[in-house]
């Protein structure tokens, strides 16, 4: 039996790590319609044991289910429900479990994004086929509510995550679609009184013109989100707080045909490394941080894309088009190999340590 310093060492060790382990946190962006190849294509065990991909054609026939390695180890897979751009079918949540019944064995808890990019949707019609007018506010109030019933239904751990919001930066800030989430937020209390049940807000970052943007506008944006999140206004002087929620960078990339693939990936490791809580990082924020989570601002990120045909993506892609790991994919796998234990995880050991040693002295 182990001794009682012993057992909180131990238990200090486990809840220091935060809500997810470094590994889990990694993640990749990955479009089927784009570019019509299953991720089993690529070679993908070169990044590490990545520990999710975010894919947003999960109700596609054509999109494989989740990816497991040889030896068992899954990647964890956001399922992104919404093809329709009105009300979900009857039964639509229950008959993708059936269809995709491997998602939800041994009493898994998955995770729901409900539609793709907030009013630019590019899952909503047919893959490939991008409508920019995808969906309207009231379009996605309706969407969400009916969705996240049915999905409630169906999945009792499952969590839901509102549909991307997206931070362009850059001079033209056409990419920005915050006033959608804000103004769904209004609509939805207006019609069922009461806020939208978000567990996740799902966050694009695309860093369109990569030499202009700085890492400390990056970090801005991010706070400010979060911020955001701590007091949405849902109603004239009506607010409710999102502080315990998550928050995911679904997407972070750079989208710059004449970058080159060396500046490129310096921007990638600046980002990462200040995600991951490297160096002098301040991803841990007391005021606006996830309390259950170190004060984390940002719990896990996706780097885009995998892989892409898309010109302005050829020097971010971890992939090439024949499937081989890019300089880009091997940077990436590289910070994910290197991780340091996290700050919170240290501490908490450091003292779960010396309770042990002082009783074990003491005896």
């Amino acid at each position: 039996m182990l001794s009682g310093g012993l057992a909180v060492l131990l238990l200090c060790c486990c809840a220091g790590a935060g809500i997810y382990h470094t590994s889990e946190r990694f993640g990749a962006s990955y479009d089927y319609s784009a570019i019509e190849k299953p991720i089993s294509y690529y070679d993908y065990s070169n990044l590490g044991h990545l520990g999710w991909y975010m894919d947003g054609e999960s109700d596609y026939a054509g999109c494989a289910g989740p990816v497991v390695q040889a030896d068992g180890w899954g990647i964890g897979r956001v399922i992104v429900a919404g093809k329709e751009s009105a009300e979900p079918a009857r039964d639509a949540a229950r008959k993708l479990y059936l269809k995709r019944p491997g998602w939800f064995e041994g009493g898994k808890s998955n995770y729901w994004m409900i539609g793709g990019r907030l009013g630019i949707d590019c899952y909503t019609y047919q893959p490939g086929r991008c409508n920019q007018a995808a969906w309207q506010v009231d379009d996605y109030v309706r969407n969400f509510h009916d969705w996240s019933g049915q999905i409630q239904s169906v999945d009792l751990k499952g969590k839901m995550a509102s549909g991307s919001a997206v931070l362009g930066l850059s001079a033209d800030d056409s990419y920005d679609n915050t006033d959608f989430l804000k103004e769904s937020m209004r609509r939805y209390y207006s019609a069922y009184h009461t806020y939208m049940p978000i567990d996740i807000f799902s966050l694009q970052i695309i860093v369109t013109d990569a030499s202009g943007s700085s890492l400390e506008e990056v970090k801005s944006a991010i706070r400010g989100f979060r911020e955001w999140m701590g007091s949405v206004e849902l109603a004239d002087g009506i607010f409710h707080s999102y502080a315990g929620s998550e928050l995911w960078l679904s997407c972070y990339g750079i989208e710059d045909a004449d970058i080159s693939q060396v500046v490129a990936i310096e921007r990638m490791e600046e980002i990462t490394r200040w995600l991951m809580g490297s160096g002098d990082s301040d991803i841990f924020d007391s005021s606006a941080g996830l309390p259950g989570d170190d004060n984390r601002l940002v719990q896990r990120w996706a780097w885009n894309p995998l892989a892409s045909r898309s010109r302005e993506f050829q020097s971010s892609s971890l992939f090439g088009r024949a499937g081989d790991i890019t300089e880009m994919g091997k940077a990436y796998a590289e910070l994910y190999a290197h991780t340091a234990p996290e700050p919170g995880s240290i501490g908490i050991l450091v003292l779960g340590f010396w309770l042990w040693f002082g009783r074990r002295f003491r005896h």
